[in-house]
């Protein structure tokens, strides 16, 4: 059985595979300070095309009803320390709207650098035809840029799959 079967019944609608797992867009990009900023993602070659990501619009669409777990991760680049009143908030939208139970406002200050990493974990009931997209936040004064070295590649990213109907 290959890896993009499984056993059903005969009853039961097929519905194919919904993970994905993409990088980050290959060139830096601004994010503006108190705003939310959609980031951008292209697929992963080291884990294939998946129909249901659009690379233009860096948005995932639901191709079945069911629950379905998000996780996104960004590092970025700032040219001063973080203020220690600042906020930063990697969260999803769903349809267009922000989804609280998705924020999460964790991040990695790399020791004596200027590099941060967010990252969003999120659990979502979707209907078919629901996009899903990762937007960031940060009130730090000044523009942000994200940032992915080459090697060793994979600092940001944004994947998930269905889990249930």
């Amino acid at each position: 059985m290959g890896a993009s079967q499984s056993i059903r019944k005969s009853y039961e609608p097929y519905i194919p595979s919904t993970a994905f797992q993409t990088k980050l867009y290959p060139n830096s990009q601004l994010m503006g300070n108190s705003t939310y900023t959609k980031m951008r993602f292209e697929t992963d070659p080291a884990t294939g095309d998946n129909p249901n990501f659009n690379e233009t619009n860096s948005f995932f669409y639901a191709p079945a009803d069911g629950a379905y777990f998000f996780e996104g991760k960004i590092l970025w680049a700032a040219t001063q320390p973080r203020p220690t009143d600042s906020r930063i908030d990697l969260l999803f939208y769903v349809n267009g709207s922000s989804r609280d139970e998705g924020r999460h406002m964790f991040i990695t200050d790399y020791a004596n650098t200027y590099f941060f990493q967010s990252r969003a974990f999120g659990i979502f009931n979707l209907n078919q035809g629901d996009y899903v997209g990762l937007y960031l936040y940060h009130n730090m004064g000044g523009n942000r840029y994200t940032y992915e070295p080459a090697s060793p590649s994979g600092w940001s990213s944004f994947g998930g799959f269905r889990i249930s109907e």
